[in-house]
């Protein structure tokens, strides 16, 4: 045996760093590839236990959109720290009537919802397949205090 060791020393000693070495990456690899069980969102919903939608504000939110004759259906889903509001709209409404519309119901939500939550548009119009303007994206960023448009 020691005659082995002393004939192959510098082999075995390439074989044992090449071991340590894929030990050492697998290690790394497990820690930055593989979940280790904890929350899909990780730390970003820290304090959101401080901010809820209440069911009131979500309501009150689709009553104030649905009040407007030119607003079909809307709908409020949260998801994480973001909001996302669906607004559908008539057949007669433009684009910048829809936009004006959103836009006025960030009205009904509270200033510290408005601070911690990014808030997502969607204005739709079903009633009209073949418009070239819906449906339309708007994005409201929590650092930010207006709306951002974009055309899909």
């Amino acid at each position: 045996m020691k005659k082995f060791i002393l004939k192959y020393k510098y082999y075995l000693l390439i074989g044992l760093f090449i071991l340590i070495f894929l030990v050492v990456v697998g290690i790394i690899a497990k820690d930055m590839f593989f979940s280790n069980g904890g929350d899909v969102y990780g730390n970003r919903l820290d304090g959101i236990e401080n901010y809820k939608v209440s069911d009131e504000i979500k309501t009150k939110v689709i009553e104030e959109l649905e009040k407007n004759e030119k607003v079909n259906t809307a709908s409020i889903r949260i998801q994480g720290k973001i909001i996302y509001v669906n607004i559908d709209y008539t057949k007669e409404v433009s684009l910048d009537n829809a936009k004006e519309i959103a836009t006025k119901s960030l009205q009904n939500f509270t200033d510290d919802i408005k601070k911690f939550y990014d808030i997502q548009y969607l204005l739709t119009q079903k009633e009209d397949e073949e418009s070239e303007v819906f449906p339309t994206m708007g994005s409201k960023n929590v650092t930010a205090t207006t709306i951002v448009w974009i055309n899909s």
